[in-house]
């Protein structure tokens, strides 16, 4: 199985988390999460995919939450869709956004594969007027949201996302390092991708809304829970 770009923050980390961790899981999940692992990590935006390890814990604490509605913004080749469904039971749903219909085509070839597109509905719109939209009939209702859409409308869909969790419900915001950019203090130094993530840290660190951690996983992921 390839690795991502991300397993070289130790020369050992793929390789000690491969042996422990990920081979042992991905023997008892359908073949195809390895294939669509490794169509994307030839794919060209693949720096914002989750790595492996990330798709494993999104399937782990879809599980242990018993989870029945996630809304996953950001499909790009459809790896967190399919970790959410893996990891809800068969009464369980994924809504999954994205506006490049290329992308989100190949993901839903492995979800077929996989006997999981059932539980996956696909809205090829914008997530922040997917989102927006929602909150007139859905607010309150989701267990878990993602995000993980272009950096400069994490703030503003983040904002949506909040009111449609329910209390106690999960967020989980992917990228949110960006390659240990965010980590120079000197802002002066930031390009504009960087000022948008680094913006938005700032947002979900001092919202009293939610419960926040940064985990170094992967590019950094964010995971709140709503009070």
């Amino acid at each position: 199985m390839e690795t991502t770009k991300k397993a070289k923050t130790h020369p050992d980390r793929f390789r000690y988390l491969n042996k422990m961790v990920i081979q042992p899981r991905l023997n008892t999940l359908p073949p195809a999460l390895t294939e669509l692992i490794d169509v994307t990590a030839r794919h060209p935006k693949e720096r914002f995919a989750s790595s492996v390890d990330q798709l494993l814990l999104y399937q782990s604490l879809t599980f242990m939450m018993n989870a029945k509605k996630i809304l996953d913004c950001g499909t790009l080749t459809g790896l967190s869709a399919f970790s959410f469904a893996l990891g809800c039971g068969d009464d369980g749903h994924v809504y999954t956004i994205d506006v490049n219909e290329e992308f989100v085509s190949i993901g839903k070839k492995y979800w077929e594969k996989a006997g999981i597109s059932n539980k996956i509905t696909s809205i090829l719109r914008s997530a922040v007027d997917v989102t927006k939209e929602m909150l007139k009939e859905h607010e309150g209702t989701f267990d878990i949201a993602y995000l993980d859409v272009p950096k400069e409308y994490y703030e503003v869909v983040y904002e949506n996302l909040v009111p449609l969790l329910r209390p106690k419900g999960l967020l989980l915001v992917d990228n949110i390092f960006l390659d240990y950019l965010v980590f120079e203090e000197d802002e002066s130094k930031h390009d504009e991708l960087t000022t948008h993530v680094s913006n938005f840290n700032k947002r979900i660190s001092s919202d009293d809304r939610m419960l926040n951690n940064f985990i170094d996983i992967g590019d950094g992921l964010a995971i709140a829970v709503k009070k």
